[in-house]
This record gives C-alpha cells, sequence and structure tokens, in this order.
C-alpha cells in the first residue's frame, strides 16, 4: 500500500510517499519529479522540529523509527543508464531523449564486421528505453539535433545520416529523417529526404532546419501538408 504525506523543504511543500520504494514527490516547471529515498521501506511519515532535529521528518517502519533529513532535492543527482551501445549523439525535447548509439556486428553471411547505429527514445524521468529506430545496413548517424519550423507548435528530432562513410572515400549519400514523438512515448517518421553526401552538422534557425551536406549549407522548410522538406 502507499500512503501520501505533505511536508515542507526550502519553503516548499512536497509529497512523500510511503512504501517499500519510498520516495519524494515534487513539481518544477509543471513536471513532476521523483526523488527515491535511502531506505527499503517506510509505513509512515509525519513532520519532526526541535531544537537538535530541525526541520527533520519523522519515518516510522516495520521495526524501528528513524528521524532525519532529505537532502535539498534541487541538487543535481548523477545517474548511469547502461545502454550495452556507444552513444555519440543525444538531444532532449519535452519528457524525452533521443540517444544516438551504436555497436559491432557480424554479417552472419559474409563473416565481416561492421558498426550497426539505431536512434533510441528515453523517457526523461525513468531513462527507460521506449522506442527504438534502426538505420539501414551502412548507413551512419551523422548529426541530431531537436528543432521546431514554422507555423507548427510540433518539436521534431532530425538525424543526419551517412551511407558507406570511408576514411578514404567522402560519401556520396545520406539521409534527413525527421520525428515528431507520439503520446504513447512512440516515434513517428514524418519525412525521409535523401541527400548527395554526408549530412555533418544540423541547426534550427528562424523556423527552418540548416543541414550540412559535404561542401554546401542548405536551408530547409517543412512542407506540413506533403510533410516533405
Amino acid at each position: 500500500s502507499i500512503s501520501l504525506n505533505t511536508f515542507k523543504s526550502s519553503n516548499q511543500t512536497h509529497v512523500f510517499a510511503c512504501s517499500d520504494r519510498p520516495c519524494v514527490i515534487k513539481t518544477q516547471k509543471k513536471k513532476l519529479l521523483f526523488y527515491p529515498v535511502n531506505l527499503p521501506e517506510v509505513n509512515y511519515m509525519c513532520e519532526f522540529d526541535c531544537p537538535s532535529f530541525p526541520n527533520s521528518l519523522a519515518l516510522a517502519t516495520e521495526k524501528s523509527l528513524t528521524i532525519g533529513t532529505i537532502d535539498d532535492t534541487s541538487k543535481i543527482h548523477i545517474r548511469t543508464v547502461t545502454l550495452g551501445e556507444t552513444p555519440i549523439r543525444i538531444a532532449h525535447q519535452s519528457d524525452t531523449f533521443l540517444v544516438l548509439t551504436y555497436k559491432i556486428e557480424k554479417n552472419s553471411e559474409t563473416g565481416e564486421t561492421g558498426l550497426k547505429f539505431v536512434a533510441r527514445l528515453l523517457n526523461d524521468q525513468t531513462f527507460e528505453v521506449c522506442d527504438t529506430f534502426e538505420l539501414d545496413a551502412n548507413e551512419q548517424a551523422c548529426s541530431l539535433i531537436c528543432c521546431n519550423f514554422l507555423d507548427d507548435s510540433n518539436p521534431y528530432y532530425v538525424i543526419g545520416t551517412a551511407y558507406n562513410p570511408s576514411p578514404f572515400k567522402e560519401p556520396s549519400r545520406g539521409r534527413i529523417l525527421l520525428f515528431t514523438v507520439l503520446e504513447d512515448f512512440k516515434l513517428n517518421l514524418v519525412a525521409i529526404k535523401d541527400v548527395k553526401g554526408s549530412v555533418d552538422c544540423l541547426s534550427g534557425f528562424n523556423g527552418h532546419l540548416v543541414a550540412a551536406i559535404r561542401s554546401k549549407i542548405e536551408v530547409m522548410r517543412l512542407d506540413l501538408l506533403q510533410h516533405e522538406l
């Protein structure tokens, strides 16, 4: 069972969730943030304030009573998320991260090894992988941004790629992939644009997309009706 109790810290009201996985809940920029408490289980909590223990909390478990304080929840908490792959690019928009990663794979037919690139969508609170998009064989991820377009309030993830990258030869083909994120945290591929070269860099500019492709800078806009760049 879970019981919710309020308390004040740094002149703000927070919620303490008593359960077998206790946590502190606070709001910031219209988001609910959850901070785990380093106790295995808490059955009940109340505020406790005296000269020896100012601004403290009393936490009751099945076999003990603990009096302590909660660290300032505005402090930065470092969390390591194991991907099992090598991340090379990351972008963020409301509620999600998009991470470009690669891993070494062996071709079962030829026996040759190569790099496999994927885009993984993560929840920005739980860091759970919500969706994955695999790039084509022999396609390498080169750039990634989040941007907006004119007359469209939706944020987009934009990936720039190159085919058959080689240190001895400049790629002659690449792609620009445009994604939105659906309400169920799934990637929605909105548009694909084939280009003549690798998309080495991307940037948003005044509602347009600016792409560095080989030796050129191209400025693109999104056709909302045709879903084309």
